[in-house]
């Protein structure tokens, strides 16, 4: 599959049972051989029932070795799905409880025909306002020796009621996962607590991985970023 071209994406269609009252969210994936030219009837690989999930969205996506598409996809959870009567599912930033929202990485085969596998990452306190929003990076070591086929993730998270930039690997193509780990320094002495956010990753051919993120260390309004 060297040279093809993937896009993934949401979509929403009308369901067949006429007490279901809320449209069907399918996780689609079309690809194209010819440099974009034309593209592939596309096929949808997940559906919402809402039965646990109440929206999905695919953020990035990467080829393992052998092709293997793997799409990151943030998940919003239902607050039933999480609740219970020791822990009531947080339902704002900084408030303590079961995470409402996570991240999975959906694995496709490179035949396209299969049942994709999709795995859970990490629970994420999702980051929602209009200065910050729920923004994933994904990326995958395709060349090193040593690392080959890691799967990194970066996320914004708002459990601690601040932006951070927390981080994730996998070293078995997404069976397993690091337990994720703040990475956004926060210098002492500052006379408020800065929201960082947007993180970005990559990763070179010896296996290095590169993250950016933007930071707010020099806005106490908590607006701009550098």
């Amino acid at each position: 599959n060297r040279g093809w071209l993937y896009l993934t994406y949401q979509s929403r269609a009308g369901v067949l049972d006429s007490h279901e009252k809320s449209l069907t969210v399918s996780l689609d994936v079309t690809h194209s051989s010819d440099d974009g030219a034309t593209w592939t009837l596309p096929r949808a690989y997940g559906v919402i029932t809402a039965r646990r999930l109440n929206h999905s969205l695919p953020t990035m996506m990467s080829v393992l070795s052998d092709g293997t598409l793997v799409i990151s996809n943030w998940q919003n959870l239902k607050k039933s799905a999480v609740e219970d009567e020791n822990a009531p599912a947080a339902t704002y930033p900084g408030m303590t409880g079961p995470a409402t929202c996570e991240i999975s990485v959906v694995l496709v085969d490179p035949d396209g025909w299969k049942r994709p596998k999709t795995v859970k990452a990490a629970d994420k306190y999702c980051a929602e306002s209009p200065t910050m929003r729920t923004v994933d990076s994904l990326a995958v070591d395709d060349r090193s020796a040593v690392f080959k086929d890691r799967i990194y993730l970066a996320w914004t998270d708002l459990k601690t009621g601040h932006g951070r930039i927390l981080f994730t690997f996998s070293a078995d193509r997404g069976a397993t996962w690091s337990t994720p780990r703040a990475v956004d320094d926060l210098p002492p002495g500052l006379s408020f607590t800065p929201d960082s956010a947007m993180p970005t990753l990559a990763v070179n051919k010896e296996g290095v991985v590169g993250l950016t993120w933007n930071d707010r260390r020099d806005h106490p309004d908590i607006v701009g970023m550098v």
